[in-house]
This record gives structure tokens, C-alpha cells and sequence, in this order.
């Protein structure tokens, strides 16, 4: 498993080239970004400004994800011939709660709309504030998902504006299909993250978001100055508590991104390296014996179910006692009869089955293979839920 984060120099480079305002939010402001603004944003010196007082989860997280990301892409680069060195991490002059920026007028705003990034701010780049539901970002129609009764009216906030534009960056190439880094981590980790401000902490679900959100509370509002844009940039007033909640937010998304890219490297590892069989209407992912100065493919269950596998099966010995396993995925909603489960003791090779009847061990290939090879799927819906269940037996 690596803890480093990968990055795909191809989608990066889809970044550098000439963008204008309507690549982000629609806005009133006048101001066109006629150069590289988001290839500018994770590889030149810039300040990060967002909005005064109270501070929410989705812009600490944005800004903690484009810190992780211009750290990550030097940390990638390959060192100059020359030199012998890697380029340095771009210098982020200042990441502030600055005052009156959203008051400004729009040739005042001109400026930092070419010098900075403004966050979560009316007019800004990633502006996710808007009263007419046609302007606004909704997830299932930019990431292409099935629309669900629980999240069809969820808007992006600041983390997921910035997300839907950079995250690709961090998708883990030869992956096949639909889903991949860049849309699995906004489902299951960003979307509940931005309902924080979209929605309000009562609603909300995300109990880290919360906890970021919270970190207003830890201290009195106190800034170091109030200062205008009038002032000078060399000290810009900022929370205590803000700068600590992105250090806080870096640490808990870096560990997400590199969890989902190890994900999906397992499932570039199935996918090349496994074999991927359907035996009775039950489809299995079988991880091959290898030898014994080789390493074994890295698949965690989570990687067979993302390629829609109901069973894992590994011809591998285990480390605990030297045994072959089969198991079930999560999402297949299967398990082993409860018959099966009764007789065994009987069945050839046999070593263990649990008793919530989702993992069996054996004593060989061939007995697992014997097993296998017998095993018939049989569902069953449940008449008031609907839900369809199934089990597997002889």
C-alpha cells in the first residue's frame, strides 16, 4: 500500500491551456481569465482568499486541496537534468479570511481574479452561490450520477467547485469505466462534506465536516489587523483557529485521496492481473497462485466489488494459516445457505465457514475449486422492502 499521491500527468496537463470565466460558476462580474488559470492555480505563487468570520468545512477543504495538489505535483516531477533538483513548491504568499473583497466593484476585483484564487466569496472562481437553481452546481448532472431521491437537489459548495475542476489530477491511469478517484471520492467523502454549508449542521451527515466547521468556536474572533485591499499584502489578518482547521483538513484529505488511489490501483491489478469468471450467475474475481518469490496482487474486496464481482477468490495461501479462501463482496448481498452452512463439516476440504455464512477457507486449490464449481445462486426479494438478497448453495 503507498501513502504518497499520485498524480496523472495527463489530466494535468489538460489544465494548462487558456480558460475564461465560463469555465467556472456563471457570474456577473465582467472579468475574462484569458491564460492558464488552473494549471496556474497548482504551479505558480498565488494568495488564497476567502471570505471574513465565520468559516465552513467546504473552503478549508478546497484550500486544502489545492495545497495537497501543488505539493503532490512537485513531489512527482522529476528532477532537472541539469541541476540535478526537483522545482519547489510554489510559494502560497498568504491563505486568508481577507476583509471587503466581496464588497469590491468588479474592475477593483480585476486584479485578484488574475493575481489569487478567491474561494467562496460572490463573484469568485468557485462561487457556489447563486438563488437560481439553473446557475448552481448540481453533482449528479456534472459527475454523472444516477440522480437519487436522498441527493438530486445536492449542490457542490466551494470543495466540490474545486474538486469537479482539479480532481482528475488525481486519478490512477488504466482504470476502466466510469468511475475512478475523481468521482467515487466526491461521492462518498466531498458530497456530504460541502452539505455542511449548503444545508447546515443539523442536516448534514459528515461528522468531520462538522468538526471543522466547529473549530470556529475554539477562540474569539480575533484577527492579527483588519485590513482592505487598499493595504498592504506583507501581514493579511486570518483566524488562528482557520489556519489550524486547513492543517487539520489536510491531514484527514490527503489520507482519503491516497486510500481511494490505492482502491483504484487494486482494481487496475484485477483487471490485469486477475481472472475475472462467471460460473451459475455468480461472477468471481480469482486472484492466481503466484510463486514464491513473487509478490501477490494487492485486492482488497472493495477493488472486486468496483468491477461489479460478487465472490473473491484467492489461490494464494493464507498468511494466518496457510489456508484458500473464498469470500463474499458487500455489495453482492450474498451469503452461503444456511444448509451449506449445517453440513460443513462434510464437504470435502473444508477447513472453516464463518458463521454469518459470507467466507469459507479450504485446505487446497482443488478441493476450493471442486466447491466453486457446484456452487448455484438463488434469489430472494423480500416482499415489503423490495430488496433483493440471494444466496449460494449446491
Amino acid at each position: 500500500m503507498k501513502d504518497k499521491i499520485v498524480i496523472n500527468e495527463e489530466e494535468l496537463m489538460k489544465l494548462n491551456r487558456p480558460v475564461t470565466k465560463n469555465d467556472f460558476t456563471p457570474t456577473k462580474l465582467d472579468v475574462n481569465i484569458d491564460y492558464n488559470y488552473l494549471y496556474d492555480l497548482l504551479t505558480s505563487d498565488m494568495n488564497l482568499i476567502t471570505h471574513p468570520g465565520q468559516f465552513h468545512a467546504d473552503e478549508v477543504f478546497a484550500i486544502a486541496l489545492i495545497l495537497i495538489a501543488r505539493q503532490a505535483i512537485v513531489n512527482a516531477s522529476k528532477p532537472d537534468p541539469a541541476e540535478g533538483l526537483r522545482p519547489t513548491v510554489p510559494y502560497i504568499k498568504a491563505v486568508v479570511n481577507r476583509f471587503n473583497i466581496a464588497g469590491l466593484r468588479p474592475e477593483e476585483l480585476r486584479d485578484y481574479y488574475y493575481y489569487d484564487c478567491i474561494l467562496d466569496l460572490k463573484n469568485g472562481h468557485f462561487d457556489h452561490h447563486h438563488d437560481n437553481p439553473e446557475e448552481r452546481w448540481f453533482a449528479d448532472e456534472k459527475f454523472g450520477f444516477e440522480p437519487s431521491k436522498e441527493h438530486k437537489m445536492d449542490a457542490m459548495a466551494t470543495f466540490g467547485c474545486v474538486w469537479y475542476k482539479i480532481g482528475k489530477i488525481f486519478n490512477i491511469q488504466g482504470v476502466e469505466g466510469s468511475k475512478n478517484v475523481y468521482t467515487e471520492l466526491y461521492k462518498n467523502f466531498i458530497r456530504e462534506i460541502d452539505q455542511i454549508d449548503n444545508n447546515g449542521p443539523k442536516v448534514a451527515k459528515s461528522q468531520i465536516g462538522k468538526m471543522i466547521s466547529n473549530m470556529n468556536m475554539w477562540t474569539p474572533y480575533e484577527y492579527t489587523r483588519r485590513y482592505t485591499p487598499n493595504d498592504s499584502d506583507a501581514d493579511l489578518g486570518t483566524t488562528p483557529n482557520f489556519i489550524e482547521a486547513v492543517r487539520l483538513a489536510i491531514s484527514i484529505l490527503h489520507a482519503e485521496i491516497v486510500q481511494t488511489q490505492n482502491m483504484f490501483s487494486a482494481v487496475v491489478n484485477v483487471q490485469k492481473k486477475c481472472k475475472i469468471e462467471k460460473i451459475n450467475d455468480i461472477t468471481y474475481v480469482k486472484i492466481p497462485r503466484v510463486a514464491d518469490d513473487e509478490e501477490e496482487p494487492n485486492v482488497p474486496l472493495e477493488a472486486a466489488e468496483m468491477i461489479g464481482a460478487d465472490v473473491l477468490v484467492n489461490y494464494n495461501p493464507s498468511d494466518r494459516d496457510g489456508s484458500f479462501r473464498i469470500v463474499m463482496t458487500n455489495s453482492s448481498k450474498l451469503a452461503f445457505d444456511q444448509e451449506l452452512f449445517n453440513i460443513r463439516e462434510h464437504i470435502d476440504g473444508m477447513l472453516f465457514m464463518h458463521p454469518a455464512r459470507f467466507i469459507a477457507s479450504f485446505d487446497s486449490v482443488e478441493h476450493l475449486d471442486e466447491f466453486i464449481n457446484r456452487l448455484k445462486r438463488y434469489d430472494i426479494t423480500n416482499g415489503e422492502t423490495g430488496e433483493t438478497t440471494g444466496t449460494v448453495s449446491f
